[in-house]
């Protein structure tokens, strides 16, 4: 008799993990730069480094990919070349933490951290790096360079030498975009630094504001609270997480600038 009360109960049991197999393999086939909307995964309240804590997902927000290593909100920015961080959980890579979280839960193993083929086993490590990463594609994005065709060169002497051997001018590119005369160009990365510049994070307990997160920690202890770091309407509690946001929002408002000061897309010229 408890054979047979055995039996049922195991074949119930794989009857209903079959659902959950499946949709564990059309997560692990989720490869388009964080277009999940797994709302249940997004709750996850794991902090850096994988483990269940205050920080990184407990306060970021719910539904729909929160992941700061999305790199959507660039997809405008046609031929831009930005380094991607990657999720390892096991064998599979997948761009977007979201759907990293299910499958690490599925297969119950931790999750890896993959930049430029380096493997993090520390989710704040693996940020800062991404952060300091991003930080550079954008010093080198509001750099002029020298264009001539299709060939673009950092020293102006050997793209004047070819403009004359091809009898093409010599445009300006910054980042993703092109300008007819140089003057124009170092506008536009006069007013793209500055408004990049402008993007800060914010140290908050509470609602008041320190600016410096020594100090915060300090009044955190006192009040009860936790730290917050604010970059625009986000909030989390993992700096890491702020810091990478805040790189990530800097591009996207120095290129939206040059944009805006009379850039032409590349794809366009």
């Amino acid at each position: 008799m408890f054979r047979r009360i055995l039996f049922a109960t195991l074949t119930v049991a794989a009857l209903a993990a079959v659902p959950a197999l499946a949709q564990c393999s059309a997560a692990a086939k989720e490869d388009k730069g964080c277009a999940g909307r797994l709302e249940q995964a997004a709750k996850a309240e794991q902090g850096c480094g994988g483990q269940q804590s205050a920080c990184c997902g407990a306060s970021d927000k719910p539904g729909g990919c929160d992941s700061p290593t999305c790199t959507a909100s660039l997809a405008a920015f046609k031929g831009l070349n930005v380094p991607r961080l990657m999720y390892q959980v096991g064998d599979s890579r997948v761009p977007c933490r979201t759907t990293a979280r299910k499958l690490a839960a599925e297969q119950q193993t931790q999750i890896r951290f993959v930049l430029n083929d380096k493997v993090y086993a520390d989710e704040a490590e693996a940020y800062e790096a991404y952060a300091q990463q991003l930080e550079q594609l954008l010093d080198d994005l509001l750099t002029v360079k020298y264009a001539v065709g299709d060939t673009c060169t950092g020293c102006k002497v050997s793209a004047e030498k070819l403009a004359r051997q091809c009898g093409k001018p010599v445009r300006y590119r910054v980042g993703t975009f092109e300008f007819a005369d140089r003057e124009a160009a170092e506008r536009a990365v006069e007013a793209a630094r500055k408004a990049a510049a402008k993007l800060q994070m914010k140290v908050l307990v509470g609602d008041k504001p320190y600016d410096c997160p020594t100090h915060a920690r300090q009044a955190a202890e006192h009040q009860r609270k936790p730290v917050e770091f604010c970059v625009g309407k986000n909030k989390t509690r993992c700096q890491a997480t702020a810091k990478l946001r805040l790189a990530m929002e800097r591009i996207r408002a120095a290129l939206t600038t040059c944009a805006e000061n009379g850039g032409q897309p590349i794809s366009d010229v």
